[in-house]
């Protein structure tokens, strides 16, 4: 028999730590139960950033919220209760069997409200009302206001999954509140029967964090020491988490507990997390096979799942070897490691580990809402940059100068900027708390005056081009108050760029900083140079649009229209690089939203000199 259908004879359910949009639609989540026993799905902030960033699955739910114009929080609610409620059906009938005790399916509370009580219960209040599923299960961080929680929930008939143990006192304080809960339920004469909760103790996160500690004690008398911290590597996590299920155990014994038993209430089963071993020279199932016993959930990973299936081996292990579990646990205090601090700092770590993901995925979402929200915007920014290329004609032909064709390449980025993404005051050039804009290719300053002047920001003539007493000189300098800095020789915008950048982060303010080049100054030093320096100092607000029309002043630019050399270039630098076509307006504001996300960014454009 299967090694994962044995476990449900040894009384533990496995539950797959992974939940995407595919695995439901594919029906693969539906095969794992049907045909390989799964019990429960566990998902969290990491698990969603994943599958919203993996693929186009979300778009048309994205597309729909959009024509909807809901909040960015009620959209990330929206995609992720639906899986949540999907997955619930599909283990609905492993719930029904179960009775109650099996097939769930785990959503997470917001990790920013991980000390915040009050704000907790609200939202699992809402999203137990919203998935409207009885065999979904709320997960709340283990810290102390966590604990109250539970309590709350429980006493509400609300499933609830207390995560981020990794104290064997901590676990304690959660079964107490458990119990409490279920107590106050029968006395106020409300059913406690159908009412599910587990306790989720970590592992590999013990075994990481504790044995860089040990090798920081590990020295060539080591071998000599009594207890000898070599011996502990990798003992820790299992040993802390069979001494919590000897706790487990002994509570079960309590008279509180049997009086609840009789009531018909199930148990707070305790559930292994972070069960995918970290450590390559580490066994691929130590997490699993020496953790196998009644009233247990362990949840794993596709890869820790296809290796237990493969070299599994089924046996009640859970309790075996408690007594080398206490001296472990003995040995590890002896050599100055302390647990409580080990296990606090875990926690701490863990809501990180959770905020940030989760922060990352709603970035993702706003992206993928603002490129969905910005197609309305699409044919008049079109038409706006056909108006620049017109002024730009006019203002070179009446001033008999002035680089025209260079000028109408970059019209539709000019447009997508000024007119849609970037945030500025047109009647305020001093502002400070804006997002800035630095011509490198200063030749094109016709269609910046014509920009300009299309967004009401300044009132000269564009038809003064070039003019001695008209500020819209050939080259963009300080002579008209919206220009920050003389574009200089070619080479040199980044660098200016890079300076306003460090300047915003000094100031805090959020504000981005967008530089335009063209292909041929990317041959100067200066640029890369700029390139090395923006990527070191993190220039995340930096965005740099090269305009790869292929053509320089004489003749053809070194790569032509080889976007890909320019791309390859700025990452080989530690650039995130996006290539697109310069003139498909809809990839100009996809491309600027997904910008600045993961350090500077450079948009790789490619244009045709004259265009229009």
């Amino acid at each position: 028999m299967n090694c994962l259908l044995q476990l449900i004879e040894h009384g533990q359910s496995y539950w797959i730590d992974n939940l995407t949009r595919q695995m439901i639609t594919s029906g693969e989540l539906a095969h794992r139960v049907t045909e390989q026993g799964l019990g429960g799905v566990t998902s969290n902030p990491s698990i969603f950033q994943k599958a919203f960033t993996g693929g186009n699955d979300y778009d048309p739910q994205i597309s729909q919220a959009v024509q909807k114009q809901l909040p960015l929080q009620k959209v990330y609610e929206l995609l992720t209760t639906t899986d949540i409620r999907d997955a619930c059906d599909i283990l609905r009938p492993v719930y029904d069997k179960a009775q109650g005790k099996d097939g769930f399916v785990c959503l997470e509370v917001s990790p920013h409200l991980a000390h915040d009580a009050k704000s907790s219960i609200e939202e699992a209040q809402r999203l137990w009302q919203v998935v409207d599923r009885p065999n979904l299960m709320l997960k709340i961080p283990g810290t102390d206001e966590g604990v109250f929680v539970v309590e709350k929930l429980l006493n509400e008939g609300i499933n609830t999954n207390i995560t981020l143990l990794f104290s064997v006192q901590r676990y304690q304080a959660v079964a107490e509140a458990h119990m409490r809960a279920l107590t106050n339920r029968m006395q106020s004469g409300k059913p406690i029967e159908h009412i599910a909760s587990v306790a989720s103790f970590f592992l590999s996160r013990i075994d990481v964090l504790v044995d860089k500690l040990l090798r920081h004690r590990i020295g060539p008398a080591s071998s000599h020491q009594k207890p000898n911290p070599e011996y502990l590597l990798g003992k820790v996590a299992v040993a802390n988490a069979k001494l919590a299920y000897a706790q487990f155990k002994q509570n079960l014994q309590s008279d509180s507990w049997k009086m609840l038993e009789q009531k018909g209430a199930q148990p707070q089963r305790v559930l292994w997390a972070s069960t995918s071993t970290k450590n390559p020279s580490y066994n691929d199932i130590m997490y699993v096979k020496p953790l196998i016993g009644p009233y247990t959930v362990n949840t794993m990973t596709n890869e820790t799942i296809e290796a237990f299936a493969d070299h599994g081996e089924v046996k009640d292990t859970l309790e075996q070897g408690l007594e080398q579990a206490h001296a472990v646990m003995k040995d590890l205090d002896q050599v100055g490691i302390d647990m409580f601090l080990v296990t606090e700092q875990l926690l701490n770590e863990g809501i990180q580990k959770f905020i940030d993901p989760y922060d990352a995925m709603l970035n993702a979402i706003e992206t993928k809402y603002n490129c969905y929200a910005s197609r309305q915007y699409v044919a008049p920014l079109e038409k706006v940059a056909r108006k620049l290329r017109t002024e730009v004609i006019r203002m070179t032909t009446e001033a008999g100068s002035g680089h025209a064709t260079s000028s109408m390449s970059c019209a539709d980025i000019m447009s997508a900027l000024f007119f849609y993404i970037m945030r500025w005051d047109p009647a305020d050039p001093a502002a400070r708390d804006v997002d800035t804009f630095v011509l490198s290719k200063g030749h094109a300053a016709p269609v910046l005056w014509a920009t300009l002047f299309e967004a009401g920001a300044i009132n000269e003539n564009p038809l003064t081009l070039r003019n001695i007493d008209s500020s819209l000189e050939g080259h963009p300098t300080p002579t008209n108050p919206w220009i920050k800095i003389a574009t200089g020789s070619l080479g040199q915008g980044l660098a200016a760029a890079n300076g306003i950048a460090v300047a915003n982060k000094m100031d805090n303010i959020n504000a981005r900083v967008f530089c335009l080049l063209g292909d041929g100054e990317c041959a100067e030093g200066s640029v890369w140079e700029a390139a090395q320096y923006a990527a070191v100092n993190r220039l995340s607000n930096l965005v740099a649009i090269v305009d790869v029309n292929g053509l320089g002043q004489s003749g053809p630019t070194p790569y032509g229209h080889d976007t890909a050399v320019y791309a390859k270039r700025f990452e080989a630098f530690g650039w995130q690089a996006i290539e697109i076509d310069g003139h498909d307006m809809a990839a100009i504001l996809d491309a600027l939203f997904h910008a600045g996300k993961s350090g500077p960014t450079a948009i790789i454009a490619k244009t045709t000199k004259g265009k229009g």
